[in-house]
């Protein structure tokens, strides 16, 4: 009998992987958890807070998804927080004008 050789196949070289196109960031939000089981979604100088588990991820969801409409939580900040405390115990009156 004779000797059998084997010789190996050519392979062709790996692909190149492909190369994704530069992204531009478009919006961060922040997601603060704290021990008594609530959430805070902060997003620049606004923010939501005292939201519980769900309400935190349908918040998300309108905030990053465009046909679900206008978030049912307000995002403000700070200064407009402390208004609307003050406006709901009746620290202050609504102007009108």
């Amino acid at each position: 009998m004779g000797e059998i050789t084997v010789i190996p196949k050519r392979r062709p070289a790996p692909a190149e992987p492909p190369r994704l196109s530069p992204r531009e960031l478009a919006r961060t939000f922040i997601i603060q958890q704290y021990s008594d089981g609530h959430f805070d979604v902060i997003e620049g100088d606004r923010r939501v807070d005292r939201l519980a588990w769900d309400e935190m991820l349908g918040h998300v969801a309108q905030l990053t998804h465009r046909r679900l409409g206008t978030p049912l939580y307000a995002m403000r900040t700070p200064d407009e927080e402390f208004e609307r405390e003050a406006l709901i115990r009746g620290y202050v009156k609504r102007s009108e004008s």
